[in-house]
């Protein structure tokens, strides 16, 4: 009787079969690699060598970076940052610098550190954009702050195409800033189209009085310089009539400007009716964003009407207040900008607490605001409910500009029969 043999088993059968070694074009090994995140990029990294020198020396798997910098010292962002930088910084076109804060502090010393320590493995970039978010090193010792400046000199010294920069939230001093963005202006004059600087500049003041800085008319002469700017973000007492007036005879194709308010913010002089007019009439295209932080001192409802007009299309609003029921008379807050900017408010961000209940005027403003489609709130004038209500309009109407949106979701048009032959 014949001995029946044994089927070999799948896992015999199965055969590892390396895709580098496929006789394949390179765009399209390129293409398959491209689905894959940066973290399993880095894993596929691990399989073997050929693997590893494919991956490490593709320039586009890595031309976008997103890091991340914590203010603890030992942290894995602040080790992984580091790696990439000096292991793949080479690559890096669009880099992106995000600071995670461990708590809801405004003034973080110790993220200067960890900057100027990834900065110093980021040797040989070539930079297009260019962006470090909320930094907050507001009190942080001179000799960081010039290491950063000369690190950041040095690498923006060869890149001869940056077309983003932004750092705000530095709140850096005023001296040392500016010379620095004297800097960054002169050197991407004629290719920055995005500059982002609201709240990069420490404000000085005495006996609650705004002094605005000689080196500022300086400033605004290199923004004006710019030959393709459509993005611009401010602190506001940066600007006067004369530099908005020239904004508008200047950028007619200017598409957005974030305008960053803080608590001292109330003691400046604040820009003409006609300016701002003017502003409008120039660019036609532009839309305004506002952002407001305070810590020491209270934000009051002037602060937030009487320095922005009525003529301006504001459609993003970020309020974050740390100081306890800070924020005074809500309630006429929320009825003037349910009352102005209704017909073009996108964006909603509040962070704060008030004096007093204002649920009606809080859910009139989402009611109204017919384009509201991006509400977080977090405050104490308004209860769970009234919260759970508004979250639930704005929602829906995200729901009905994304059917809106989809593929024959639109009247078709009626088109007549042809007439018999």
């Amino acid at each position: 009787m014949e001995t029946l043999k044994k089927a070999p088993t799948l896992r015999q059968n199965k055969k590892t079969i390396d895709i580098l070694e496929l006789q394949l074009p390179q765009e399209i090994r390129i293409k398959i690699f491209e689905y894959f995140e940066k973290k399993e990029l880095m894993r596929l990294a691990t399989v073997s060598k050929s693997w590893r020198d494919f991956i490490f020396g593709t320039p586009r798997f890595w031309r976008c970076m997103n890091l991340k910098l914590s203010c603890r010292r030992q942290s894995k962002h602040n080790e992984a940052a580091c790696w990439y930088a000096a292991r793949l910084g080479e690559h890096f076109r669009d880099l992106t610098i995000s600071c995670l804060h461990a708590n809801k502090h405004i003034h973080c010393d110790t993220m200067a550190v960890c900057l100027r320590k990834l900065l110093l493995n980021l040797r040989q970039a070539n930079l297009t954009t260019l962006i470090i978010t909320d930094l907050r090193c507001r009190s942080a010792r001179t000799p960081i702050w010039s290491s950063i400046v000369r690190i950041l000199t040095r690498i923006l010294s060869r890149c001869g195409q940056l077309q983003q920069f932004g750092m705000p939230l530095v709140q850096w001093k005023v001296p040392e800033g500016s010379k620095f963005l004297n800097t960054v202006l002169s050197k991407a004059r004629g290719t920055l189209h995005s500059l982002r600087i609201d709240g990069f500049f420490k404000p000085v003041t005495f006996k609650k009085r705004f002094l605005r800085p000689v080196e500022f008319d300086q400033l605004t002469n290199g923004i004006l310089a710019l030959n393709h700017l459509t993005q611009l973000g401010i602190d506001y007492f940066i600007l006067t009539d004369a530099f908005v007036d020239a904004l508008s005879r200047s950028y007619a194709n200017l598409r957005k400007l974030t305008l960053f308010l803080n608590g001292s913010s109330c003691f400046i002089k604040i820009i003409s009716h006609k300016s701002w007019a003017n502003l409008v009439k120039g660019c036609q295209q532009l839309k305004v964003g506002l952002r407001m932080i305070s810590g020491a001192y209270g934000l009051h409802t002037y602060a937030l009407l009487d320095l922005l007009d009525p003529v301006l299309h504001l459609s993003d609003i970020r309020i974050k207040c740390t100081k306890t029921f800070a924020f005074y008379n809500m309630r006429g807050a929320l009825n003037e900008i349910s009352h102005y900017f209704s017909h073009c408010l996108v964006k909603l961000e509040l962070d704060l607490n008030s004096s007093g209940r204002s649920d009606t005027e809080f859910l009139g403003l989402v009611r109204q605001c017919k384009h509201l489609v991006h509400l977080n709130v977090s405050a104490n004038f308004v209860d769970l409910e009234t919260a759970r209500i508004a979250m639930a309009l704005v929602e829906q109407r995200r729901r009905d500009l994304s059917v809106r949106d989809l593929p024959g979701s639109s009247k078709k048009r009626v088109r007549a029969n042809p007439p018999d032959a």
